[in-house]
């Protein structure tokens, strides 16, 4: 905390590892987190917040809450897509037995299965109707 005259700002440092559930494999895995945020406090006549990193609180209050502070930081820094290990290897950490059982369920743009289709017969009936589309 840098307190100044009419103001002060928190600074946060939040290191150390999240568990959480791989999108892919839905095996659970630590994700490192590593962040530095700001939050700058202004004192006036009621609570409000002016953005995500200013907010204004009464003068007569003593005491401020960053629970909800600190959980956003921490959920805003976690990845949108959440795979087992680095960027170039995503796949190299999953459990090789649940990506056999999704390449089952792959489809291609056009919603043909990627493996294991084209080797069975299809009934010519199905594959007339594939081809028509609706306005």
């Amino acid at each position: 905390m840098h307190k100044k005259n009419n103001m002060f700002d928190l600074e946060f440092f939040i290191r150390g590892n999240v568990e959480l559930r791989c999108d892919r494999c839905l095996e659970k895995f630590w994700q490192p987190l590593d962040i530095h945020r700001v939050l700058y406090v202004k004192f006036g006549d009621v609570f409000e917040e002016q953005s995500d990193e200013v907010i204004i609180i009464p003068q007569t209050e003593s005491h401020i809450n960053v629970s909800q502070y600190f959980y956003e930081f921490a959920m805003l820094h976690l990845p949108l897509k959440r795979v087992h290990g680095e960027e170039g290897d995503n796949e190299g950490q999953c459990d090789p037995e649940v990506l056999k059982e999704l390449e089952k369920y792959m489809v291609d743009s056009s919603g043909n299965r990627k493996t294991g289709e084209k080797d069975k017969p299809t009934d010519a009936r199905w594959d007339a109707l594939k081809n028509l589309k609706f306005n």
